[in-house]
């Protein structure tokens, strides 16, 4: 039996400098697909991450040091 995992994706939309992250459950990938597919904005998918853990504040952490990261690598 497959446990159900969290997966966080990053995509970027046109025009935009930072990404947009979502979590969601492994079952739910094909729907949070063909969301990004109806924005139609979606530049790029920068990453699908599994994460192995759950509590909010590291999700919390994960987000900020991501938004950080794209940040600092997008100097003008």
């Amino acid at each position: 039996m497959v446990e159900e995992s969290d997966f966080l994706i990053k995509y970027t939309l046109v025009g935009r400098k930072n990404p947009n992250i979502l979590i969601f459950k492994q079952k739910g990938l094909t729907k949070t697909l063909q969301y990004l597919g109806t924005i139609g904005q979606v530049l790029m998918i920068t990453s699908v991450i599994t994460l192995k853990f759950k509590p909010a504040f590291q999700l919390n952490y994960l987000y900020k040091s991501a938004q950080h990261r794209e940040g600092t690598s997008h100097s003008p």
